[in-house]
């Protein structure tokens, strides 16, 4: 009886252990989003963009070929 009850209670410490570790990791967890522009200037280098209204848009995209890649519309500096 006694060698149950000490195996419960070292499961329990264990239990307790790993959910005081995986309820700190959520608190201390960051997640952060840009919601501004990124801009850069520098001194000898000027860029300019030929078409504003073909923006660079990588929502819901994934992984291609190079050959696939040189098929679809450039967005040119």
């Amino acid at each position: 009886m006694n060698k149950k009850v000490l195996i419960l209670g070292i499961l329990t410490v264990l239990l307790s252990i790993t959910i005081a570790i995986g309820f700190s990791y959520a608190v201390w967890t960051q997640t952060k989003e840009q919601d501004v522009a990124n801009t850069f200037s520098v001194g000898c280098f000027n860029i300019e963009i030929t078409k504003q209204e073909n923006t660079i848009n990588l929502d819901n995209d994934y992984p291609i070929t190079d050959e696939t890649g040189k098929t679809r519309v450039p967005f040119t500096f």
